[in-house]
Protein backbone atom coordinates (compact mmCIF):
# COMPACT_ATOMS: atom_id res chain seq x y z
CA UNK A 1 0.00 0.00 0.00
CA UNK A 2 1.01 3.62 -0.48
CA UNK A 3 1.06 4.32 3.26
CA UNK A 4 3.52 1.48 3.82
CA UNK A 5 5.81 2.86 1.14
CA UNK A 6 5.54 6.36 2.59
CA UNK A 7 6.50 5.37 6.14
CA UNK A 8 9.23 3.02 4.98
CA UNK A 9 10.67 5.80 2.80
CA UNK A 10 10.36 8.24 5.72
CA UNK A 11 12.29 5.80 7.91
CA UNK A 12 15.08 5.30 5.39
CA UNK A 13 15.29 8.98 4.49
CA UNK A 14 15.56 9.85 8.20
CA UNK A 15 18.18 7.13 8.71
CA UNK A 16 20.22 8.36 5.75
CA UNK A 17 20.16 12.01 6.79
CA UNK A 18 20.72 11.30 10.49
CA UNK A 19 23.39 8.65 10.07
CA UNK A 20 25.18 10.31 7.19
CA UNK A 21 25.41 13.69 8.85
CA UNK A 22 26.31 12.19 12.24
CA UNK A 23 29.14 10.14 10.74
CA UNK A 24 30.37 13.03 8.60
CA UNK A 25 30.33 15.51 11.48
CA UNK A 26 31.97 13.10 13.91
CA UNK A 27 34.81 12.57 11.44
CA UNK A 28 35.11 16.33 10.86
CA UNK A 29 35.16 16.93 14.61
CA UNK A 30 37.90 14.32 15.04
CA UNK A 31 40.12 16.02 12.45
CA UNK A 32 39.24 19.58 13.49
CA UNK A 33 42.41 19.79 15.61
CA UNK A 34 44.40 19.64 12.37
CA UNK A 35 42.54 22.61 10.95
CA UNK A 36 44.48 25.83 11.41
CA UNK A 37 42.99 29.19 12.34
CA UNK A 38 39.41 30.30 12.69
CA UNK A 39 38.08 27.45 10.53
CA UNK A 40 38.61 25.09 13.48
CA UNK A 41 35.81 26.81 15.37
CA UNK A 42 33.62 26.83 12.24
CA UNK A 43 33.43 23.02 12.23
CA UNK A 44 31.87 23.02 15.69
CA UNK A 45 29.67 25.99 14.81
CA UNK A 46 28.24 24.23 11.76
CA UNK A 47 27.67 21.07 13.82
CA UNK A 48 25.80 23.11 16.42
CA UNK A 49 23.73 24.76 13.70
CA UNK A 50 22.84 21.34 12.25
CA UNK A 51 21.32 20.19 15.58
CA UNK A 52 17.70 20.67 14.41
CA UNK A 53 18.51 18.65 11.29
CA UNK A 54 19.76 15.79 13.43
CA UNK A 55 16.70 15.97 15.65
CA UNK A 56 14.18 16.10 12.82
CA UNK A 57 15.87 13.31 10.88
CA UNK A 58 15.98 11.10 14.00
CA UNK A 59 12.29 11.83 14.51
CA UNK A 60 11.56 10.78 10.94
CA UNK A 61 13.65 7.65 11.44
CA UNK A 62 11.74 6.72 14.61
CA UNK A 63 8.26 7.58 13.31
CA UNK A 64 8.79 5.79 10.00
CA UNK A 65 10.31 2.76 11.69
CA UNK A 66 7.63 2.52 14.38
CA UNK A 67 4.73 2.78 11.93
CA UNK A 68 6.38 0.32 9.53
CA UNK A 69 7.00 -2.15 12.37
CA UNK A 70 3.39 -1.85 13.52
CA UNK A 71 2.04 -2.29 9.99
CA UNK A 72 4.13 -5.44 9.47
CA UNK A 73 3.53 -7.10 12.86
CA UNK A 74 0.16 -5.62 13.79
CA UNK A 75 1.51 -4.78 17.24
CA UNK A 76 4.55 -3.44 19.03
CA UNK A 77 6.07 -6.80 19.85
CA UNK A 78 9.46 -8.20 19.01
CA UNK A 79 9.60 -11.98 18.63
CA UNK A 80 12.89 -13.66 19.54
CA UNK A 81 12.49 -17.23 18.28
CA UNK A 82 15.09 -17.02 15.51
CA UNK A 83 18.56 -15.52 15.30
CA UNK A 84 17.50 -12.79 12.82
CA UNK A 85 14.69 -11.78 15.19
CA UNK A 86 17.14 -11.66 18.08
CA UNK A 87 19.46 -9.46 16.04
CA UNK A 88 16.57 -7.07 15.33
CA UNK A 89 15.80 -6.89 19.06
CA UNK A 90 19.50 -6.20 19.72
CA UNK A 91 19.41 -3.51 17.01
CA UNK A 92 16.46 -1.82 18.70
CA UNK A 93 18.18 -1.96 22.08
CA UNK A 94 21.35 -0.39 20.65
CA UNK A 95 19.18 2.26 18.99
CA UNK A 96 17.55 2.98 22.37
CA UNK A 97 21.03 3.59 23.80
CA UNK A 98 21.76 5.85 20.80
CA UNK A 99 18.55 7.78 21.38
CA UNK A 100 19.40 8.40 25.05
CA UNK A 101 22.98 9.23 24.10
CA UNK A 102 21.68 11.78 21.59
CA UNK A 103 19.86 13.56 24.40
CA UNK A 104 23.06 13.49 26.42
CA UNK A 105 25.00 14.93 23.48
CA UNK A 106 22.52 17.72 22.85
CA UNK A 107 21.75 18.76 26.42
CA UNK A 108 24.80 18.04 28.56
CA UNK A 109 27.66 17.93 26.07
CA UNK A 110 26.90 20.58 23.46
CA UNK A 111 25.33 23.12 25.83
CA UNK A 112 28.70 24.00 27.46
CA UNK A 113 30.13 24.57 23.96
CA UNK A 114 27.26 26.93 23.14
CA UNK A 115 27.74 28.83 26.40
CA UNK A 116 31.46 29.32 25.75
CA UNK A 117 30.92 30.70 22.26
CA UNK A 118 30.64 34.46 22.32
CA UNK A 119 29.31 36.76 19.64
CA UNK A 120 32.82 37.31 18.28
CA UNK A 121 34.25 33.86 18.92
CA UNK A 122 35.25 31.89 21.96
CA UNK A 123 35.76 33.74 25.19
CA UNK A 124 37.71 31.06 27.11
CA UNK A 125 39.86 29.14 24.65
CA UNK A 126 41.03 26.31 26.94
CA UNK A 127 37.57 25.60 28.36
CA UNK A 128 36.10 25.81 24.86
CA UNK A 129 38.58 23.24 23.54
CA UNK A 130 37.84 20.90 26.47
CA UNK A 131 34.11 21.20 25.82
CA UNK A 132 34.69 20.57 22.10
CA UNK A 133 36.77 17.48 22.88
CA UNK A 134 33.97 16.12 25.04
CA UNK A 135 31.42 16.81 22.29
CA UNK A 136 33.67 15.14 19.74
CA UNK A 137 33.94 11.97 21.83
CA UNK A 138 30.18 11.87 22.35
CA UNK A 139 29.42 12.44 18.65
CA UNK A 140 31.91 9.74 17.66
CA UNK A 141 30.36 7.34 20.17
CA UNK A 142 26.92 8.07 18.70
CA UNK A 143 28.24 7.44 15.19
CA UNK A 144 29.61 4.07 16.33
CA UNK A 145 26.25 3.20 17.88
CA UNK A 146 24.50 4.12 14.62
CA UNK A 147 26.91 1.94 12.61
CA UNK A 148 26.32 -0.90 15.07
CA UNK A 149 22.56 -0.58 14.45
CA UNK A 150 23.20 -0.78 10.73
CA UNK A 151 25.45 -3.82 11.07
CA UNK A 152 22.91 -5.66 13.24
CA UNK A 153 20.15 -4.93 10.73
CA UNK A 154 22.36 -6.03 7.85
CA UNK A 155 23.23 -9.34 9.49
CA UNK A 156 19.59 -9.92 10.43
CA UNK A 157 18.51 -9.56 6.79
CA UNK A 158 21.37 -11.76 5.57
CA UNK A 159 20.41 -14.57 7.97
CA UNK A 160 16.66 -14.35 7.30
Amino acid sequence: MAIDIFFSALHWLGATIYGGSLIAFSLLLVIRQRIVGEHRQNVMGVFLAWGPGLGLSMGALILGGAVTHFRIHGAFEWPTETLPQQLIVAQHLVFLVLWVSSFHLEIWTLDPVRKLEGPTGTQEHDNYEKACASATRQAFFNALLFLTCGALGFFATQLA
